[in-house]
């Protein structure tokens, strides 16, 4: 191929970094090809206004498809909104013109440096340049939308795209962005990667998913990730290869699926043999309990004794609840009702676990069965279960927060609030030993929480911070508010009263008044008592 790159007649149109072209073809593509001022390809000047001139040979092409042009340098002069590519096939003769009209920078447009066109055929099927939505959802986590560059590459028969550059966005929890990138058809999609440019730990990114939209085929791929992109989590890599969700099943249906795993792995604690629990049924607001007549209902106040429930394991996620008032019952699920009675098949449950940390229990004997009450508290139709507020319950331990009891207090399903060796106190910190806390019981519902990892220092809040040297005084002392509703707790300080341990969007964490916001919530996890 002769290869002739002309720039426009802007001012700024010139650049000398070096820029790559790359071409596609029926059997493969050539990879990056350098090119520069003359025919040596080592790097020059594009002048405004100029035409260079370049041979290209690769056999492995065939047939060009499409022509991916990269300026290569950050923070060189860009190149032109007007530059124009024209292309000859020494073999057959064959000329194509192809014009890119966009910025090719950091600082113009969009930011992208790396543009795809199709080439325009005389003969066979033009390849139309489509346009790719990407995009990326946040997670309810902190410094899950991190500070670092996010790239996306898409692949499919015809090799991959280049990479997508995401932009700086301010991610916040649980947040939705698309970001466009004109992009040549590949064939059928098969896989994407994802890459986080950092390497230093809380900067990087908790990606849920990328989403891949062709509007022209109006087709839309998934590629499932549930995974951090970032050094200081997870397994600290900061890249990750996706492939396409299983066609023969839904997209929602398989995160669905990833998403009760990453939960239960989160919630399984609760669930341990021999625990004892509590379940509030969403509908109703009250506990769920088994009565001596063997009778069930979701209308159990607090502290009704009939509403304790010891659990006893079955095998993964399928457990059985025995009452503790009344050992011969179990619930279970009969003639599509819910009823008390003696251990058996009907008493196994699988423990679905929902975004609020709110559970389903689905009839292991009877599939599409679940527990599940009437706005008055009376059991309804089982097999009428169906996600909603009748059929899901808040679970409560009891004994959390014992005298002595080692837990987590965790903000996410991936992190916790954790305590460094300078003191400082973040939200975002591993679910490793470095965040278990130790319970020291001050008083009924007032306690002291100190660092394993640093013994003799405690979590406080004193003179408008919130840091983990305090030494055991009143600083120290934190009334713990059990939400009975939402499964989680929040620290009052004892001192100064209103205030709260709460969390800055970036994790650290700070004094807050309590306005029922997710940032002064946190889920506790019992390590060991």
């Amino acid at each position: 191929f002769k290869v002739w790159v002309s720039t426009g007649e802007l001012a700024a149109a010139g650049t000398d970094a070096r820029v790559s072209v790359t071409l596609y073809g029926e059997r493969g593509h050539a990879g990056p090809i350098l090119l520069g001022a003359g025919s040596g390809g080592t790097g020059g000047t594009f002048s405004k206004g100029s035409e260079e001139e370049f041979t290209v040979s690769e056999a492995r092409v065939r047939g060009a498809l499409a022509r991916r042009f990269e300026h290569a340098a950050y923070g060189s002069p860009p190149l032109s909104p007007r530059a124009q590519v024209r292309l000859l096939d020494l073999h057959t003769k064959e000329e194509f013109e192809m014009r890119v009209n966009r910025w090719l920078s950091r600082d113009e447009d969009d930011g992208e440096i790396c543009r795809e066109v199709a080439v325009p055929r005389r003969t066979g099927p033009v390849l139309p340049g489509t346009v790719v939505g990407v995009r990326r959802r946040g997670w309810l986590g902190w410094v899950g939308g991190g500070l670092a560059k996010l790239y996306c590459t898409g692949g499919g028969e015809r090799e991959t795209t280049g990479a997508a550059f995401l932009e700086n966005w301010d991610f916040t929890a649980n947040d939705t962005r698309t970001r466009t990138a004109q992009h040549v058809p590949r064939g059928h999609k098969f896989a994407a990667a994802t890459r986080a440019l950092t390497v230093i730990p809380g900067k990087g990114w908790y990606l849920e998913k990328v989403v891949i939209q062709d509007p022209l085929a109006d087709t839309e791929s998934v590629f499932l990730c549930h995974r951090w992109l970032d050094t200081g989590e997870d397994d600290g890599k900061t890249s990750r290869e996706l492939n396409i969700v299983d066609r023969t099943l839904s997209a929602a249906q398989q995160e669905q699926e990833l998403l009760e795993k990453e939960l239960w792995a989160a919630e399984g604690w609760k669930f341990q043999r021999g625990s004892v629990l509590q379940l509030t049924n969403k509908l109703t607001g009250r506990l769920l309990r088994i009565k001596p007549d063997a009778s069930v209902d979701a209308l159990g106040e607090k502290g009704d004794k009939y509403s304790y429930f010891e659990v006893a394991r079955r095998r993964g996620n399928v457990r059985a609840f025995n009452s503790l008032a009344l050992p011969a019952y179990y619930l279970a699920v009969e003639q599509n009702h819910v009823v008390g009675h003696e251990n058996g098949p009907a008493c196994d449950f699988s423990v679905c676990v929902q975004r609020d940390r709110s559970v389903q229990l689905a009839s292991v004997r009877l599939p599409g069965h679940a527990v599940l009450f009437t706005p008055h508290g009376r059991p309804g139709d089982t097999k009428a279960a169906a996600q909603g507020p009748a059929c899901l319950f808040y679970v409560h331990v009891k004994g959390v927060f014992r005298d002595g009891a080692v837990l987590l207090l965790n903000s996410s399903t991936t992190q916790a609030l954790s305590v460094s060796a300078d003191g400082r106190c973040s939200g975002a910190g591993r679910r490793l030993e470095a965040s278990h806390l130790r319970v020291h019981a001050v008083a009924p519902r007032t306690c002291m929480f100190e660092s394993v990892a640093f013994p003799r220092r405690f979590l406080r809040v004193k003179d408008g911070h919130c840091d983990g040297l305090g030494i055991g005084d009143k600083h120290c002392h934190f009334i713990v508010h059990k939400q009975r509703d939402w499964s989680s707790v929040g620290l009052e300080s004892a001192r100064h009263k209103g205030i709260f341990v709460g969390l800055q969007a970036d994790g650290q964490a700070r004094p807050l008044v309590n306005a029922g916001e997710a940032n002064t919530t946190f889920y506790p996890q019992v390590i060991s008592c």
